[in-house]
């Protein structure tokens, strides 16, 4: 599981629901949390992620795997 997906889930929200909030589609939730989809450090949709989720640390680690 990626740290996205643990605070998305620490949160109560389904996908459809941080999609909402980041103003991105909610395929590409989706695709992120499956391992399908890689975003680069610096892209607008991370950033947007980064901010409704709250996470203030480095957008990308949002993307690493936590156990």
């Amino acid at each position: 599981m990626i740290l996205l997906t643990q605070l998305r889930k620490a949160q109560g929200w389904p996908q459809v629901e941080l999609a909402r909030r980041a103003y991105v589609h909610p395929s590409l939730i989706s695709q992120i949390e499956a391992g399908l989809q890689r975003l680069n450090p610096d892209s607008r949709p991370l950033l947007r992620l980064a901010e409704a989720l709250g996470w203030t640390g480095s957008p990308e680690r949002l993307l690493e795997e936590v156990h």
